[in-house]
């Protein structure tokens, strides 16, 4: 493929600067199909970010080295080919859920909605990596994507027009935001800029359902006004976030209790949000005041001694302080939940979901910061965690004892993927032996448990031979390549 006719999308100033240099370069370095993909980006990008190349002293590298010409050298080549992947899997994924929408469930395209969330949040990606605008270009995207697959959403389903509130809603929050890119105003003035179009949206609501609800709507309005009193008096009082959390938690309960009092007396729904509430505003007065010690500077400290600076001391007591707000905001979370399952009366503990998928979440990211190796710890961590969830799971339900399958051959798959990552020099060789390893275990145990006739022994000889094939193999090249403990070809 020609690459250097793709130049020709490049704007002036930038072919001015490096056309003569990269058509050379071009000439004597054949380019693959996605190498002239990444000049067109290029190009894209170029025509986006102007100014980003206008001040460079040294003409782009060639397409394998960044990834395409015209990209920034402070890094969005990384960004970008994050981007690429992205939209390799979105492709990937939609057209295979769009084969099964079309093979299965034929004029029922629930296809649509997968491809429209998935698709905003792409398109967020895509204006992120390209910045467009900054932030905001990405907010106006997303507000864009969202609020199209909202109106057509309600197009096809019929009824009220309701995709108009979402859009006024989340229009108030895009108008803040704009008012802060443009640096016109202080974010003081954009909160009650939004603060009065929300108060103004809220009569709107009023007005469309004839003041059915005028107290609710009051009310609502009276919250927002003390949230941005909050704020005035962070900003003009030198209050801070604590003693404002506190203000808001006061004066948006105490307007809640009234209005639950007046509309609705007999079922005193206020109790929800109040237990909750209680609780986060607990666990923020002890984050603030550090009143639980394990936390505090010692215990950070003791970390730190304990896993070893890994040569990047600040960027451990970072992860260190991840790891220490996500277990306190896990905790606040946990207690909340639990009050709010007893309150509710529930026969049922649903309150074990959440927490149980967030738990898992949580030991994802605890491997991820006491591992060494932080990728495999984090998928051991998970591993063990998950299967844990499977086993209380498959107990509580009183099942059949189901629970082995899938910690079982996941087990496999972690397996491979340990053996990979473990043995660095030798990826293929690790992943093939304790892969083949986990595999044979999983199935000898799935052969026990489905009984008669004995069958396992013929894929586990097939394993066995594999493994000799694959290292005899190994040897074979390295000879013949001259080397010794090689990587596998």
């Amino acid at each position: 493929m020609n690459g250097s006719i793709l130049l020709n999308l490049y704007p002036r100033s930038w072919r001015n600067r490096y056309e003569a240099e990269f058509r050379a370069m071009l000439e004597e370095h054949p380019i693959s199909p996605m190498e002239a993909l990444d000049i067109v980006l290029g190009a894209a990008d170029a025509h986006l970010r102007p100014q980003a190349h206008r001040g460079a002293a040294a003409p782009p590298a060639p397409p394998d080295q960044t990834g395409g010409p015209g990209a920034d050298a402070a890094g969005p080549t990384r960004g970008q080919g994050f981007l690429f992947a992205h939209i390799a899997l979105f492709v990937a994924v939609i057209s295979l859920l769009a084969l099964i929408d079309a093979y299965f469930t034929p004029g029922n395209w629930w296809v649509l909605y997968p491809l429209w969330a998935w698709g905003t949040i792409l398109g967020t990606h895509a204006a992120l990596v390209m910045r467009w605008k900054g932030l905001l270009g990405a907010h106006v995207v997303f507000y864009t994507l969202l609020n199209a697959g909202l109106v057509g959403i309600n197009i096809v389903h019929g009824g009220g027009f309701w995709a108009v509130w979402p859009i006024i809603g989340l229009g108030i929050l895009l108008v803040a935001h704009a008012l802060i890119a443009g640096r016109g105003v202080s974010l003081i003035q954009a909160h009650g800029v939004a603060t009065i179009l929300a108060a103004a949206a809220l009569i709107m609501v009023g007005v469309v359902t004839r003041f059915d609800g005028t107290v609710g709507v009051l009310f609502a309005g009276a919250e927002l006004g003390v949230v941005l009193a909050a704020h005035w008096l962070m900003r003009y009082r030198s209050w801070n976030l604590l003693a404002a959390h506190a203000f808001v938690y006061a004066g948006v309960l105490a307007l809640m209790l009234v209005s639950n009092l007046i509309v609705d007396p007999d079922d005193l729904w206020v109790r929800f949000p109040f237990a909750f509430w209680t609780v986060l505003l607990i666990g923020h007065a002890l984050v603030h005041f550090r009143v639980a010690r394990w936390g505090g500077a010692d215990w950070e400290a003791l970390m730190l001694e304990q896993l070893g600076t890994r040569g990047e001391t600040d960027r451990q007591r970072r992860l260190i302080g991840t790891l220490t707000a996500h277990i306190y905001l896990f905790l606040i979370a946990a207690a909340g939940l639990i009050i709010l399952n007893m309150m509710s009366g529930a026969d049922n503990a649903w309150a074990a979901w959440p927490l149980g998928i967030w738990y898992v979440l949580l030991t994802f990211h605890a491997g991820y910061v006491m591992a060494p190796r932080r990728i495999l710890g984090s998928l051991l961590f998970g591993w063990v965690a998950v299967s844990i969830g499977f086993v209380v799971i498959d107990l509580v339900t009183g099942g059949d004892a189901w629970w082995y399958w899938p910690v079982m051959w996941s087990g496999v798959v972690v397996a491979t993927i340990t053996g990979a990552m473990w043995t660095r020099s030798r990826p293929l060789a690790g992943a093939h032996l304790l892969g083949g390893l986990a595999l044979a275990f999983a199935l000898i145990v799935t052969d026990l448990i489905t009984g008669s006739p004995t069958w396992w022994f013929y894929p586990v000889a097939a394993i066995v031979v594999s493994f000799i094939a694959h290292f005899a193999l190994t040897l074979d090249l390295n000879r013949m390549l001259g080397v010794s403990g090689g990587k596998d070809r």
